[in-house]
């Protein structure tokens, strides 16, 4: 019976942690609205900077080690979270992933110039892949 409760507690305080991680990333003085256009960057699974353009619902990303560039539509469907549909790519290999949709969740905004972000994307073969996005300008 103790067993039962304990294992109870603890996941009542795990799911209310996670909650406060999940509403961390919306308060404060920089939220994740402020990072709906401008320019970014990223490192990529392979290690590569990837530089991002954002304005108005398009997006740009562009890999100068293997000068890739990637475009996709970006919708915010909620505070802190986006889908980027892929549209085009001048890399024979990344083209067959045009159409397909990411889902991405700003798990954690660490100041005005970046924040966190985890996505389950093909790269990683459906698994989480966690990053941060920097604020260029």
């Amino acid at each position: 019976m103790k067993k039962i409760f304990f294992l109870s507690l603890l996941a009542f305080v795990v799911s209310f942690a996670s909650l406060g991680i999940t509403c961390s990333a919306q308060t404060g003085n920089v939220g994740c609205g402020d990072f709906k256009t401008g320019r970014f960057a990223y490192r990529d699974s392979a290690g590569h900077i990837i530089e991002v353009t954002r304005r108005g619902n398009r997006q740009k990303e562009y890999d100068k080690t293997d000068k890739i560039l990637t475009k996709f539509k970006i919708r915010w469907t909620a505070e802190c979270e986006y889908r980027l549909t892929q549209v085009w790519s001048n890399s024979k290999a990344k083209r067959k992933w045009n159409r397909h949709v990411y889902s991405i969740t700003i798990t954690r905004v660490n100041s005005n110039d970046s924040y966190d972000y985890g996505c389950a994307c093909h790269e990683q073969g459906g698994r989480g892949l966690v990053g941060t996005m920097v604020r260029l300008e």
